[in-house]
């Protein structure tokens, strides 16, 4: 896991690759002028504290002090964002389709409910799949810049519900950015993170 100094880790893809579901100029302001901010800051943060300069980036998302679990949350939230997406449409793998079948019924159902959720959700923050300890797959929510509980939860796919994800190409029609961006899930890189979570 990262630590000190921190990185804004690029998307997989070209910029301009995302569009139309994401406009290369919201991805690009989102990438650079978001999540580069929070990098920049919690840098600032951390190069003033020798401290915390070898505490991976997990564990600063639970630090006591305010500004640097806001800003490291800001970090871990986008890397987790941007690190999920794929400008070509991926298949859901077997063994994650089989155990969101278990968890859910279905795919469609899964997928009706994680959008549901999203758009349900008031004011800013991220709907996340997480897998816990118990190899249970699970939708949740966080408000903010707060993450996880990253002790308990292993983050699979995280959409950012924040209004700087979508306005610029969409104003407020969150339901459309968020069918948009479920086309982009990179669900080969989350099935890939599956068995680690607690860690």
């Amino acid at each position: 896991m990262q630590v000190y100094p921190f990185e804004a880790v690029k998307p997989g893809d070209p910029m301009e690759s995302y569009s139309p579901a994401i406009s290369a100029y919201t991805m690009a302001f989102h990438h650079e002028g978001i999540y580069g901010d929070h990098v920049k800051r919690l840098n600032e943060l951390v190069s003033r504290n020798s401290g915390l300069k070898n505490v991976p980036l997990t564990r600063l998302t639970s630090s006591f002090n305010d500004d640097v679990r806001y800003h490291a949350g800001g970090v871990y939230n986008h890397w987790v964002y941007f690190s999920r997406l794929s400008s070509s449409e991926k298949k859901v793998p077997d063994v994650l389709r089989k155990r969101i079948d278990a968890c859910f019924g279905s795919f469609d159902r899964f997928m009706e409910r994680l959008l549901g959720t999203a758009d349900d959700l008031r004011g800013a923050g991220y709907v996340w799949l997480c897998e816990d300890r118990s190899h249970r797959l699970r939708i949740g929510v966080t408000t903010q810049q707060n993450t996880p509980d990253l002790s308990a939860m292993n983050p699979l796919i995280c959409c950012d519900v924040w209004e700087h994800a979508y306005y610029l190409d969409r104003q407020n029609r969150r339901r459309e950015y968020l069918t948009a961006w479920s086309r982009l899930i990179d669900w080969e890189k989350a099935a890939s993170q599956l068995g680690q979570a607690g860690g």
